[in-house]
């Protein structure tokens, strides 16, 4: 009897001491970090590659950080080298943190459409 409360009451303690959130920080219809001239693309001719994730993320250690603090501008530049492009359309942003007692961990996460204004969708400019 003494070993199932002791139990339960080690669970409960973790509970309690656990916490974990991710949430929906924004949608975005274009995003981007770098200079596009986004008026010389016709979005219908541009080449996108569908449902890239870019992350930037840090681990903690009894609350030291290793690492410098996440950054969005980071996540999306990751999302646009993964896509191998200069902006992306329909672009979802999230932050995620978390901790079980000594650990924890919080990043910035951007999944969206990446594409390449320099790409078959750029106008001629005469």
């Amino acid at each position: 009897m003494n070993k199932k409360i002791i139990s339960i009451i080690s669970i409960l303690i973790l509970g309690i001491l656990s916490s974990a959130c991710t949430s929906r920080q924004g949608s975005f219809t274009i995003l981007s970090t770098k200079n596009v001239e986004i008026s010389r693309v016709d979005l219908k001719k541009v080449d996108f590659t569908r449902n890239v994730t870019g992350k930037d993320g840090r681990f903690t250690f009894l609350i030291i950080p290793f690492g410098s603090a996440p950054k969005i501008e980071e996540a999306v530049d990751i999302c646009l080298e993964k896509g191998g492009g200069d902006f992306m359309t329909s672009a979802v942003l999230y932050h995620t943190s978390w901790s079980v007692i000594l650990f924890g961990w919080e990043s910035w996460t951007v999944e969206g459409d990446v594409g390449d204004s320099l790409s078959a969708g750029a106008a001629d400019i005469r």
